[in-house]
């Protein structure tokens, strides 16, 4: 009998040593994966980066250094009466409607080219205009004419002299004519 329990405890022994190998080879198993893992991981890292900064980088845009210059010379319909000078003019054109309208002929062109010419003398007054296709200035166009409150279905030049509306030519003869006699 004690050799059978002789014999039963070192069965025991060595299947408890062969567990502590299994589970000391088993924790080498996982270390390794790990390892490996981490590897993998810094590798497509380190990949992802040199195709960003080699490729991407060069086909960015580089910054643009000049500062930003605002058009002062277009304005809105609500900043109609409020310019710094005694006395200026200020266009009103709703380019799209024109399009539509005179394919054939371009009266921004032509409005263009008569204020260019006027602005070349030496008592020329400041040239404003208002984009009325603009939407700040939507409210502004309508069917209907009313100066009195700013509303237009026309293109107009006003004439403003210490902040009060002084003169108006409505549609493009009007205006023409106006512009001619600068």
């Amino acid at each position: 009998m004690y050799l059978v329990i002789s014999m039963k405890v070192a069965k025991l022994k060595k299947t408890k040593e062969k567990k502590q190998v299994m589970n000391i080879e088993e924790s080498e198993f996982t270390i390794k994966n790990l390892i490996k893992t981490l590897i993998i991981i810094l590798l497509v890292l380190a990949i992802f980066y040199f195709i960003t900064v080699l490729v991407v980088k060069p086909l960015t845009q580089p910054k643009n250094t000049t500062p930003v210059q605002l058009d002062s010379s277009k304005i809105t319909m609500g900043q109609l009466l409020t310019r710094k000078e005694e006395n200026y003019y200020v266009l009103a054109v709703k380019e799209s409607a024109q399009l539509d309208l005179y394919s054939n002929l371009n009266y921004f062109d032509l409005y263009n080219n008569y204020i260019e010419k006027y602005s070349e003398k030496e008592d020329a007054l400041k040239f404003y205009w208002i984009d009325m296709d603009d939407a700040l200035n939507g409210a502004y166009w309508s069917d209907e004419l009313d100066i009195d409150n700013y509303i237009i279905n026309d293109d107009v030049l006003f004439r403003v002299s210490n902040g009060k509306l002084v003169k108006y030519f409505v549609g493009h003869d009007d205006i023409i004519k106006g512009l001619q006699d600068l």
